[in-house]
Order: structure tokens, then C-alpha cells, then sequence
């Protein structure tokens, strides 16, 4: 009897070490597949965060020709190409960082706006259409310097309006901080956020994205430098980037203004909501003589 009783232990001893061993295993492989996860997403976050369209130079000089815009070359600090568009010929000149999907060639937009007696140029980032180079955070404020150069040639500072719209928002917002000489007469951010991580903790919240990306556009921590006249835009219905960003983002620039659009998502044209639009050309055409 005792020895049956000791081999009775021996076995369920046995069981648990065995049961404790697959746990463990188990817990491995998870930890192994989760690692793997976390590694193939950061591997892929350039084309997650900068998608550019595949339109292609020639399409976009055709489209160029056909709208009557004029095309632009310019050259980073580092010495990278960029492609852009120039439209109308006022005395107030918009610079346009749009969307990380976008292109030039946003004609509605830049309609919009000449017919407001608004001058646009609108720069396609390095790796976009027309461009040289690869995007990233580092990348993108230079070609953001260079279109502020471009920009320079033509009109001065207190004359330039610069709008930058969801990722292109993140970029206006470093351009105006990196700014320690002059500053833009108006910053205007549509739909953006107050830092890319941010963006992607709600679409991801298992992983660890904080920790994890470079490329940060981290615009809260930049906000304190921006010194101009700002007014922060953000639809109430906005799906991808929560309209609480937007309005932390304005409470943290020195005298923002925040302006909602009820019901508005994140790709349509907050701007062009009636209220927001008016206040806008107030604010981009003070000053000028009649």
C-alpha cells in the first residue's frame, strides 16, 4: 500500500511538472508571437504612417497645365528635390502641409482660396509624387524649412498663411516652432493631433506604441514655441484623430483658438464649414488695403 501510494505521488508530481512545462511553452510562443507582431509593425510603420499616393510627376504636370498652376522645384537643406504647385497671385500666400495620403493637385482647395484673394503653394513631401527622397519626421520639417523659403522669395512672413491639415498639421506645427526669427502672419491646423502616438494607441492599443515609434510629430511638446496667431479646426465626428486632440493641441499654443465643426469627419474640409470659413478670412485678410 505505502508503495502504491508513492508512486501515486511520483505521477501527480510528475503531471504537475509536465502541466508547468506546457504553460510555459505556451507562454513563450505567445511572448515569441506577440514580439514578432510588435517587430513586423515597426518594420512597416514609414508605409503606415506616410502612404503616398502613386500618382506619378507626369500626371501631375499634365494636371498642373490643365488647372493653369504653376509647377515648383525646390531643395531641402539636405539637398533633396521636392515637386509643388503654385496658384494665384495675391498679396497673401497659404502654405499647404496636407494629409499623409495627399497630393498637390487639390483643386477645390486651391479655388477656394483664390477666390478669396489667397495665393497657395503646396509642396510635395520627399518620397511623395514628384519628389525625391524617403519620408520621415526629420525629413519632412526640412522640406517644410524649404517650402518656407520658396515661400520667402515671394511674400513677406507676416503675408504667409500656413495651413497644414491632419499629418500636415504635425508639420506646420514644427515648421512655426522651428521658426526663431520670424513667424507666419496665421498657423492654422485642420483635424490634426497632438502627437502621431497618440493617433495610433487608439488604433492599436495592444501594442506598445509610445515606446516604439520614431517618427513622433510629438505637437504638444512644440506647442509653447509657436508664437503667431493659431486657429486649431476639428470636426466634432472625426474618426480617426478624437476632436479632445485638437483641443488640447490649441490650449497648449499661447492664445490659440479652437473652432469646432459639429458633425464633420476627418476628410472632409473642416475649413470650408461656413462659421470656420469666414473667421479664417477675417484672420488671413486683416490688414489689407481696399
Amino acid at each position: 500500500m505505502m508503495a502504491d501510494s508513492s508512486n501515486h505521488k511520483k505521477k501527480d508530481l510528475h503531471g504537475r511538472l509536465h502541466g508547468a512545462r506546457t504553460v510555459r511553452r505556451w507562454c513563450g510562443l505567445l511572448v515569441l508571437g506577440y514580439l514578432s507582431i510588435v517587430g513586423l509593425m515597426a518594420a512597416m510603420e514609414t508605409l503606415l504612417v506616410f502612404p503616398a499616393p502613386t500618382t506619378d510627376k507626369a500626371s501631375l504636370s499634365r494636371a498642373a497645365g490643365a488647372f493653369g498652376a504653376t509647377e515648383v522645384q525646390t531643395t531641402t537643406e539636405d539637398g533633396v528635390h521636392l515637386y509643388g504647385w503654385r496658384t494665384g497671385t495675391h498679396d497673401r500666400l497659404v502654405v499647404y502641409f496636407s494629409g499623409n495620403g495627399s497630393s498637390v493637385g487639390e483643386g477645390d482647395l486651391y479655388r477656394a482660396l483664390d477666390g478669396a484673394g489667397l495665393s497657395t503653394l503646396h509642396i510635395n513631401y520627399r518620397g511623395y509624387p514628384g519628389s525625391e527622397g524617403s519620408p520621415s519626421e526629420g525629413g519632412l520639417l526640412l522640406d517644410a524649412q524649404a517650402a518656407w523659403k520658396e515661400a520667402r522669395k515671394t511674400h513677406s512672413a507676416d503675408r504667409i498663411i500656413v495651413l497644414g491639415k491632419s499629418l500636415g498639421g504635425g508639420v506646420a506645427v514644427g515648421l512655426a516652432a522651428s521658426l526663431t526669427d520670424e513667424q507666419p502672419g496665421l498657423l492654422v491646423l485642420e483635424s490634426t493631433f497632438t502627437s502621431v502616438p497618440d493617433v495610433a494607441a487608439r488604433s492599436y492599443p495592444w501594442l506598445p506604441v509610445h515606446l516604439m515609434m520614431r517618427n513622433r510629430f510629438d505637437s504638444l511638446s512644440k506647442a509653447d514655441k509657436v508664437r503667431c496667431e493659431t486657429l486649431v479646426l476639428h470636426g466634432s465626428s472625426d474618426e480617426m484623430i478624437p476632436q479632445e486632440q485638437g483641443r488640447s493641441l490649441a490650449r497648449a499654443i499661447p492664445g490659440a483658438i479652437f473652432m469646432g465643426a459639429p458633425g464633420k469627419t476627418h476628410n472632409e474640409r473642416i475649413l470650408a464649414y461656413r462659421p470656420i470659413w469666414s473667421h479664417f478670412l477675417k484672420a488671413a485678410l486683416k490688414d489689407r488695403k481696399q
